[in-house]
């Protein structure tokens, strides 16, 4: 049942976002529809996270639209909990693309940005597809570049914090904190079920949490002003506040 819901409701955004992508593509108004397509996602993020069994509590709300957002990292969930919580786009990695097409694909017409990691000539029009994006909308970053296990938040790449610079934007840090799987406290023996890192296949992991009946999360919301010398102190005061309330199971 849970599976049928999940399929369901993906369909639906699959199916609204894919003409709404077209749509910008062949008329160009794509402030409109990207405006459009990111709010779906939302919608659409908070049902499948009642379908779910995510339940997320923010203890104060703070977000100033658009504003950079920068999160810690810990699963494919982040993006749902996010989403459903915050109208924004998210930068993501292309190898995430081609390892999950699954996400990838919806993740793409739904406004979101793949940059490559790998090679850093691109870094400049990505930085300015990024810019682009945050004048209309809000546009998430995951700095540690790649999700952890849950013991400890990994160091910043400060890269993409000069888009904020660069834009005036303020800066809405999000630190997750994963409570509870199925009532019980995560630790070591069941964040495996959430938890997508390393070996993990997509697949065979996504299969394993359908079976979950509840995960309850906690966000941290602070926003702060990108009035800094530069990106690496930017980057490094972020990091500061997030590791700060970040609780390591």
């Amino acid at each position: 049942m849970k599976l049928f819901l999940f399929i369901s409701f993906y369909s639906i955004l699959l199916l609204v976002n894919t003409l709404l992508y077209l749509l910008e593509k062949s008329l160009f108004i794509n402030d409109l529809t990207l405006k459009i397509r990111v709010k779906t996602l939302s919608i659409i993020c908070k049902i499948l996270c009642w379908v779910l069994g995510v339940k997320s509590d923010i203890d104060k709300k703070n977000h100033e639209y658009p504003c950079l957002i920068v999160s810690n990292h810990l699963s494919y969930l982040d993006i749902l909990i996010i989403s459903s919580n915050y109208n924004c786009s998210f930068v993501g990695s292309v190898d995430q693309v081609k390892q999950d097409l699954f996400f990838g694909y919806i993740a793409k017409i739904s406004g979101c940005i793949f940059v490559d990691r790998k090679d850093k000539r691109k870094i400049k029009s990505e930085m300015i597809n990024i810019s682009e994006k945050l004048e209309k909308v809000s546009v998430c970053i995951f700095p540690e570049a790649t999700t952890s296990n849950g013991e400890i938040v990994l160091k910043f790449n400060s890269s993409f914090f000069q888009v904020s610079l660069n834009n005036k934007k303020n800066i809405n840090l999000l630190t997750l904190n994963y409570k509870s799987i199925d009532n019980e406290p995560v630790s070591v023996k069941n964040r495996d079920y959430v938890f997508y890192y390393g070996e993990h296949v997509f697949f065979e992991h996504f299969l394993k949490f359908l079976k979950l009946k509840t995960i309850k999360v906690d966000i941290n919301d602070k926003l702060i002003s990108s009035n800094s010398k530069d990106r690496k102190e930017l980057a490094e005061l972020s990091y500061k506040i997030i590791n700060d309330s970040y609780q390591s199971i």
